[in-house]
């Protein structure tokens, strides 16, 4: 049983080598362009320009009352790339994964011919989850290893601790949106919905977040987004029973979709 999901994985992973290495890539060259950049900027009286702003306006892009934030590497990485960009593309990465593996394969017609051999539905599922997690983890340590080198080249103090714990944050994002995907998928044979619903429920999550500082119904209710809590997590560091409430609540996600997976008829 075991053996059959490791081969899956492994199998996964290996096909997708390629298009790991060029996230890895391209979330690393990210990371260095922003630190590198920051020598540049760090003189640059970010809190006077940010006064001239609504508090409200700044609150729902990450800033605090202090204005702080742009004045450390850290805080400008991520003001810069983990505040917007990076959470909203490393979704589509695990989802990209999932997808391939259940519901194209089923369209593109040897879903049928995977399963024929001794392995079971929900151990697809299993083995497509823990390979969109794997896959995750590639850039995510890429950028990690990229920031730290190009601090010591640039001169630019920035901790594992700092740019670690912001850049693990993306991992319940990323595993949020591929449980969804499990879902979707669990329940439909088009890979098309299954990618949009996913993408869309985490752009809803971070509107949520966005929206709390100007409407009420989005300030009560921004304890559903996970932005609400990622927000604290990059900023003033990770609170761990948050972050593993929301891996639980993405394996039970998880789990129902393979439920609903193996109950579907299989076109």
């Amino acid at each position: 049983m075991l053996r059959g999901v490791s081969t899956l994985i492994g199998q996964t992973l290996r096909l997708r080598r390629m298009s790991l290495l060029a996230w890895s890539l391209s979330l690393a060259a990210l990371v260095i362009t922003y630190v590198a950049m920051f020598p540049s900027v760090e003189d640059i009286d970010f809190e006077a320009i940010l006064d001239q702003y609504p508090k409200e306006l700044l609150r729902a892009f990450g800033f605090d009352d202090t204005l702080t934030q742009l004045s450390s590497a850290i805080g400008f990485v991520n003001t810069e790339l983990f505040g917007f960009m990076l959470p909203l593309a490393i979704v589509f990465l695990p989802v990209g994964i999932i997808v391939k593996m259940t519901s194209r394969a089923e369209e593109n017609g040897y879903l049928e011919a995977l399963l024929s051999a001794p392995i079971a539905r929900w151990q697809l599922i299993v083995g497509a989850s823990v390979a969109a997690t794997v896959g995750m983890a590639v850039p995510i340590v890429a950028m990690v290893a990229t920031g730290l080198a190009t601090a010591q080249i640039a001169g630019v103090e920035l901790t594992l601790s700092e740019i670690g714990g912001s850049a693990l944050s993306l991992l319940p994002i990323g595993a949020l949106g591929g449980s969804i995907a499990v879902l979707v998928v669990g329940a439909s044979r088009k890979h098309g919905i299954a990618t949009a619903v996913a993408a869309g429920v985490i752009v809803v999550m971070y509107l949520m977040n966005v929206l709390a500082g100007f409407i009420k119904f989005f300030d009560d209710t921004k304890g559903l987004s996970i932005f609400h809590y990622y927000s604290d997590w990059i900023n003033k560091g990770i609170v761990w029973p948050e972050f593993f409430a929301f891996l639980a609540i993405a394996i039970v996600l998880t789990a129902l979709g393979a439920v609903l997976f193996e109950r579907r008829d299989i076109g």
